[in-house]
C-alpha cells in the first residue's frame, strides 16, 4: 500500500463498506468512521502544528478524534485518562500545548491558558464535507507525541509520524497474517503505540478493531466478541491463564506478546496449552514492534526472540546494545530548548547517528535460524545494569533463571542500596497459584536459592524474594517503583540478616507434627555413659512414653529399634537418661524411618519421607523481618526476631500444630529456633508449652539441640518477652503452659523417681 497524502482514499477504495469499529453500543465501518472524523476536523480550530491533549475512556471517540487532528496537520497526545490533573497541566507545560480535547470535563481547576474542549460542544461549520472527499494527510510530518513508559527513569516525549505508524503496520502485516474479517480485540490503551499499532494494522489490512465493554473484564469477552488476534503484555496473559481462558485463546489465529520481559515459564505454559503465540520485542521509539516470531526453545529453555520485520533494520553494537533504523523509527524526542532566550521554548532532539541509527538502550544477541536470518533476542537493558561489590549484575539474566523455575510466571530484578556492597538484588516473583502448579514448599526460600545456586553466581543471588503484585491497569512494571517499594524492606532484613541466612534451612511458621494412624511421633533418646541411641515411637503423649521409660519396657528391643547417635551436647549428657522429642515432618531427613507404632505388641512400620506433603510452607515474603528492644528486669536487650504472621492453627489430623519463630539476642551472642506448641479446640487456639529447639553460639559456631540445660533464667525470660510482644502468647497463656523452666524441673524429679 502506498503511504501517500491521499492514504484515506486508498483505504476506503478497498474497504469501505466494511466494519473498522465494533464496540459494545455501534459499528463504524470505514466510511463512517472517515466521516465522522473530517466532520470533528471542520469543528475543530488548530493549526497544523499544534500540540493538542486528549484525554478520554471512550476509545471510540478517542480514534476519531485522532484522525480528525491529522486532518488537520496537528499533533495529537493521547494521555492515559487517570492521571491526576496536575500531572496532565505538567506535560501539557512539557510539550507547549495549550489545547486538549475530553469526552468528559471533570477537572477541578484549569490553568487560564489552557483551553479545554469537548467534541460534542464544537459548533459545526458550515463547510462539511462536499461529495465525499478528504482531507489530505502529511506522512512524513509530525502527527503525534507518546510518552515513553519510564521503566527506567522520567518519561520522554517521543515523535512519531503517519509514515511512522504505517509503515510499522505494514511490516507486521506481512509477518503476522491480518485480512478483512480477522477482528483484533483493543487490549492496549490508545496512548501506548501497543493500542495505536492495533488500530493502523487494522485500518491498513481490512480487518476490525474490536472495543470491549468497560464494564466488564474483557478477557472474559473474548468467546462472545469473537477475537481472532489478540494483542497482550506478560501480565494480561498470565491473568487469562489463571482463568482459565485456554480453550478460546488456542482457537484464535495469533496471540502477541510483547512490552516487558517474557519468561521462559509463562511461555512453556502457553506452549504446553497449544496457544498461537508470537513473542515481540518493539520500543515506542520504533513504534511499536521491531522483531516477531513464534518463541524458540534453547537448550531446554523458551526464549522470546523474534524475526526482524520490514521498514526495520537492526545492529548489534560492540557492547551488544541494539542499535536500530528505519521508516517506523520515530522522529525524536521533544524536549526544553536551553538553548534558546525564549521560556519554554521546544525543540526536536534526534538522538540519532550520521548514517541514522538509534541506540536503543537495550541489549541483545544474534540466536541461530538454520536457514534463515537469525533472530533478535533482548537481553537486558544497558540502564539497568548495577554494580555489586565491584560485580556487574545486569537484572534479565537473573530474571530468564528465575523464569525457568516451576510456578514463576514472572519476575522482576531491582537493585536495593547496600552500605556493604553498594546495591543488591532483590526480585519480585509473580507466583502462578492455579491447580496445576508445583507445590509450594518447592518455591520457599532455600529451594530458589539452591536452584540459582546451580547457574548463578553467589552475587548474582538475590537477597530477597518479594511478590510482584500488580493491578488491574498497570501493564508494565516499573523498576522505579519496585526499588522504592523494596528498600525498606531491604532495610530491616539486614538489620537481622544474619538470623534470616541461619533460618533459611529451618523454615519457620505452622509445622505439621509428624503421626502415624492418628498417633503422633516422638523421638526417644537414650543415655548411656558415654555413648547415645535412640528409637521412633508412637504415643498419644510425652506421658504415655515416660510410663513405659519408667519400667523395663524399652530394655526388650535391640539394635534394629535402638539405632546410635553422636551426642550433639556431651556435657549435658549426665543430667538425664531419657529424652523425648516431638517430631515434626520438618524433622525427618530424606529417605525413611522404622516408627514402633504399637509399644505392648512391639509392632513396626516404615514412614517415607517422600510420601509427606508440607502444606504449611510459606512464601519468601511471608516471612516478617523485626528488630528492637524489650525491657526485662529494668534492662533492655535488643533482639530480632522472624516468623510470618501468627494466625489461628491449621486444619491438622490430631488438631495440634508447632508454631515455629527464630530470634536473635546479641547479648547472649546466640540464634535461637523456637518452637511453639498449639491444639485447636472450637476453632480457638490453645496455648500449650514452648521450647528452643535448636541454639546457635555465634561465637563458636556450634549448634546444641533441645538445648535446655544450656541456657540461664534471664535469658529464658528474655526470649518469653519477645514472644509475647509479639504476641505468639500472652502472659496468662504461660501460667497454665509448659515452659523450660517447669520442663527442667520434670526432668530432675523423673530421674530421681528412677
Amino acid at each position: 500500500m502506498n503511504v501517500s497524502a491521499h492514504l484515506i482514499e486508498t483505504i476506503l477504495s478497498r474497504w469501505s463498506d466494511r466494519t473498522l469499529i465494533e464496540s459494545p453500543d455501534s459499528s463504524l465501518s470505514f466510511s463512517r468512521f472517515f466521516e465522522k472524523a473530517s466532520l470533528l476536523s471542520e469543528k475543530l480550530e488548530t493549526e497544523p502544528g499544534d500540540r493538542v491533549f486528549l484525554r478520554s475512556k471512550d476509545q471510540e471517540s478517542l480514534m476519531v478524534a485522532l484522525w480528525a487532528l491529522w486532518m488537520r496537520k496537528s499533533i495529537a497526545v493521547p494521555v492515559n485518562p487517570s492521571f491526576p490533573e496536575n500531572r496532565i497541566w505538567s506535560l501539557m507545560s512539557s510539550c507547549g500545548s495549550r489545547f486538549i480535547l475530553v469526552t468528559e470535563n471533570n477537572f477541578q481547576e484549569v490553568p487560564p491558558e489552557i483551553k479545554v474542549s469537548l467534541p460534542d460542544s464544537i459548533p459545526e461549520k458550515q463547510t462539511g464535507i462536499q461529495n465525499n472527499t478528504f482531507r489530505t494527510i502529511n506522512p512524513p510530518q509530525a502527527a503525534a507525541v507518546i510518552f515513553t513508559s519510564g521503566s527506567s527513569g522520567i518519561p520522554k516525549g517521543a515523535v512519531l509520524s503517519l509514515a511512522n505508524f504505517c509503515f510499522s503496520a505494514l511490516g507486521a502485516n506481512q509477518q503476522m497474517s491480518l485480512v478483512p474479517g480477522d477482528r483484533w480485540l483493543l487490549s492496549l490503551p490508545l496512548f501506548h503505540v501497543g493500542g495505536l499499532g492495533i488500530l493502523f494494522r487494522c485500518l491498513l489490512s481490512g480487518a476490525t478493531v474490536v472495543i470491549p465493554d468497560s464494564n466488564q473484564n474483557w478477557q472474559n469477552q473474548l468467546h462472545q466478541l469473537a477475537i481472532t488476534h489478540l494483542s497482550v503484555v506478560p501480565t494480561q496473559l498470565f491473568r487469562m491463564m489463571e482463568n482459565d481462558e485456554e480453550q478460546f485463546l488456542k482457537s484464535m489465529k495469533m496471540i502477541l506478546l510483547g512490552g516487558a520481559a517474557q519468561s521462559h515459564g509463562l511461555i512453556e505454559r502457553a506452549q504446553r496449552l497449544g496457544l498461537p503465540l508470537r513473542t515481540s520485542y518493539g520500543s515506542t521509539e520504533m513504534c511499536s514492534q521491531v522483531a516477531t516470531s513464534q518463541p524458540k526453545k534453547i537448550q531446554d529453555t523458551w526464549t522470546a526472540c523474534g524475526k526482524v520485520l520490514p521498514y526495520r533494520e537492526v545492529k548489534l553494537a560492540e557492547d551488544g546494545e541494539i542499535l536500530v533504523r528505519g521508516q517506523s523509527r520515530f522522529l525524536g524526542y521533544l524536549e526544553n530548548d536551553k538553548g534558546s532566550n525564549q521560556s519554554k521554548a521546544l525543540k526536536l532532539n534526534q538522538p540519532f547517528d550520521d548514517e541514522g541509527w538509534f541506540a536503543s538502550g537495550d541489549l541483545g544477541e544474534w540466536i541461530e535460524n538454520p536457514g534463515e536470518e537469525p533472530l533478535l533476542k533482548m537481553t537486558g537493558r544497558k540502564d539497568s545494569m548495577f554494580i555489586s561489590g565491584g560485580e556487574n549484575i545486569q537484572p534479565q539474566e537473573i530474571e530468564e533463571r528465575l523464569s525457568e523455575i516451576p510456578g514463576i510466571e514472572q519476575s522482576i530484578v531491582v537493585p536495593v542500596q547496600d552500605p556493604e556492597f553498594g546495591n543488591r538484588p532483590v526480585a519480585f516473583l509473580k507466583i502462578n497459584t492455579s491447580q496445576d502448579s508445583p507445590a509450594k514448599e518447592n518455591l520457599n526460600e532455600v529451594s530458589l536459592i539452591r536452584l540459582l545456586k546451580r547457574t548463578l553466581a553467589p552475587f548474582q543471588i538475590p537477597d530477597l524474594f518479594l511478590p510482584l503484585d500488580l493491578n488491574n491497569n498497570q501493564l508494565k512494571p516499573q523498576r522505579k517503583e519496585l526499588c522504592l517499594q523494596a528498600q525498606p524492606v531491604f532495610d530491616a532484613w539486614r538489620k537481622i540478616k544474619p538470623l534470616r541466612h541461619w533460618l533459611r534451612e529451618k523454615q519457620t511458621g505452622w509445622k505439621k507434627i509428624l503421626t502415624l494412624d492418628g498417633f503422633q511421633v516422638f523421638k526417644v533418646i537414650r543415655f548411656e555413659e558415654e555413648k547415645a541411641s535412640f528409637l521412633f515411637v508412637c504415643a498419644n503423649s510425652r506421658q504415655e512414653i515416660m510410663e513405659k521409660i519408667s519400667g523395663d519396657f524399652f530394655k526388650n528391643f535391640g539394635p534394629e529399634i535402638w539405632k546410635e547417635m553422636r551426642f550433639s551436647n556431651p556435657e549435658e549428657a549426665g543430667k538425664e537418661t531419657f529424652q523425648i522429642i516431638r517430631m515434626l515432618e520438618d524433622d525427618l531427613e530424606d529417605g525413611k524411618i522404622l516408627v514402633l507404632r504399637d509399644m505392648d505388641q512391639a509392632l513396626t512400620e516404615e514412614i517415607d519421607k517422600a510420601s509427606l506433603r508440607d502444606d504449611f510452607t510459606v512464601y519468601p515474603w511471608e516471612m516478617l523481618n523485626t528488630s528492637g528492644k524489650i525491657a526485662v528486669r529494668e534492662k533492655n536487650y535488643e533482639y530480632g526476631f522472624c516468623a510470618p504472621e501468627f494466625y489461628p492453627i491449621p486444619e491438622t489430623e490430631i488438631e495440634q500444630a508447632v508454631f515455629q519463630s527464630g530470634v536473635w539476642l546479641p547479648e547472649w551472642e546466640r540464634f535461637y529456633l523456637i518452637r511453639c506448641l498449639y491444639s485447636s479446640t472450637n476453632q480457638k487456639n490453645r496455648f500449650l508449652g514452648w521450647k528452643v529447639q535448636l541454639l546457635k553460639d555465634i561465637g563458636n559456631g556450634k549448634e546444641l539441640s533441645h538445648p535446655i540445660w544450656a541456657m540461664n533464667e534471664i535469658e529464658e525470660e528474655v526470649l518469653e518477652t519477645v514472644l509475647m510482644d509479639k504476641r505468639i502468647f500472652s502472659k496468662e497463656d504461660l501460667e497454665q503452659a509448659n515452659t523450660p523452666a517447669k520442663d527442667r524441673l520434670r526432668r530432675k524429679n523423673f530421674v530421681k523417681q528412677r
